[in-house]
């Protein structure tokens, strides 16, 4: 290759080059971030090899999300050390945007393995499965709220620090105790389901129910599920986890979500026989 050799380029021909409209350059010339080698002749624009370097790292600055002015400082700053700095404040601005689509993914990933699990799925079916332990972000009911607008402000306040995907992974715990004394309506805590949450869903054995009924008749339910445990051989060991898919609007003011109601298990010993 000749380095000395310098090929010419139309606009239309530099636009194509690097697949984007003639539009771009002629803004890109009109507010002084980039600008074309010169005119030919007739007046028309033309662009030189030596230019494709310098472009190419305008777009991939550009990919990243900086904005024109950014771009601008640093295709004019003339110190090295100007532009390292820059450069490091912007990685820091990438990782942390990073982070977040990562725990975006995450969310959704965690959305659709709970909407995969509800496929198929009959009202009330009851299913025995082996869960691993999960992390989550818990915040307690302290004063044992039972109604639904005070459910939401609460549950809101958990999600002030977090990402908005968040609020795809949440969940309820409800008291072993509150269940069997018939007062499911009461719960315990909100959860998120988070890699860097502070409490467990412990791993085992649980008996799972699927259902889309309005909460107001989860007492019923519980009933059902408890009837299936007995029967089976087992005793619930823990708390009830109710975890909410996506919010299903079947009646203008009943709002309810396809819910998974899971509570860990094990098998009954001889003494533990009713």
């Amino acid at each position: 290759m000749d380095r000395e050799y310098t090929k010419r380029y139309s606009t239309a021909e530099f636009a194509n080059f690097f697949n984007i409209s003639k539009h771009t350059l002629f803004y890109y010339d009109k507010i002084g971030l980039f600008s074309p080698a010169g005119r030919d002749k007739n007046g028309y624009r033309y662009y030189i090899s030596s230019q494709i370097g310098v472009f190419d790292t305008i777009l991939t600055l550009r990919n990243t999300g900086l904005p024109i002015e950014k771009i601008m400082d640093y295709i004019e700053a003339d110190d090295s050390d100007i532009i390292l700095s820059m450069f490091r404040t912007e990685k820091k601005q990438l990782d942390i945007r990073i982070a977040e689509l990562e725990h975006i993914r995450t969310s959704i990933s965690i959305q659709a393995d709970l909407l995969m699990d509800f496929r198929n799925r009959k009202e009330g079916e009851i299913d025995i499965k082996y869960f691993d332990e999960e992390r989550i972000k818990e915040v307690e009911n302290k004063e044992e709220i039972d109604d639904e607008e005070s459910w939401s402000m609460l549950f809101s306040s958990m999600l002030d620090d977090h990402t908005k995907s968040d609020s795809l992974n949440q969940g309820a715990t409800i008291s072993l105790e509150n269940i069997l004394n018939g007062k499911s309506e009461i719960i315990k805590s909100f959860f998120l389901k988070r890699a860097d949450g502070e409490n467990i869903i412990p791993a085992g054995l649980y008996f799972v129910l699927y259902t889309k009924r309005p909460y107001n008749e989860f007492n019923e339910i519980y009933s059902s599920l408890f009837d299936r445990i007995e029967a089976d051989g087992y005793i619930a060991v823990s708390d009830s986890y109710e975890e909410y898919a996506l919010p299903d609007n079947l009646e203008k003011t009943n709002w309810i979500s396809a819910t998974r109601i899971r509570i860990r298990v094990e098998k009954r010993t001889r003494d533990e026989n009713p």
